[in-house]
Protein backbone atom coordinates (compact mmCIF):
# COMPACT_ATOMS: atom_id res chain seq x y z
CA UNK A 1 0.00 0.00 0.00
CA UNK A 2 2.75 2.43 0.02
CA UNK A 3 1.81 3.33 -3.93
CA UNK A 4 -1.57 4.85 -2.29
CA UNK A 5 0.28 6.81 0.44
CA UNK A 6 2.37 8.35 -2.48
CA UNK A 7 -0.31 9.17 -4.56
CA UNK A 8 -1.95 10.42 -1.63
CA UNK A 9 1.62 12.86 -1.21
CA UNK A 10 2.14 13.52 -5.14
CA UNK A 11 -1.48 14.73 -5.47
CA UNK A 12 -1.25 17.18 -2.40
CA UNK A 13 2.38 18.27 -3.37
CA UNK A 14 0.59 19.12 -7.07
CA UNK A 15 -2.24 21.29 -5.23
CA UNK A 16 0.05 23.07 -3.51
CA UNK A 17 1.97 23.62 -6.51
CA UNK A 18 1.09 26.94 -8.65
CA UNK A 19 0.29 24.61 -11.89
CA UNK A 20 -1.14 27.01 -14.93
CA UNK A 21 -3.05 23.62 -15.74
CA UNK A 22 -5.07 23.56 -13.06
CA UNK A 23 -7.56 26.69 -14.41
CA UNK A 24 -10.79 24.78 -14.28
Amino acid sequence: VWALKYCVIFIFWLLNQPNPLNQH
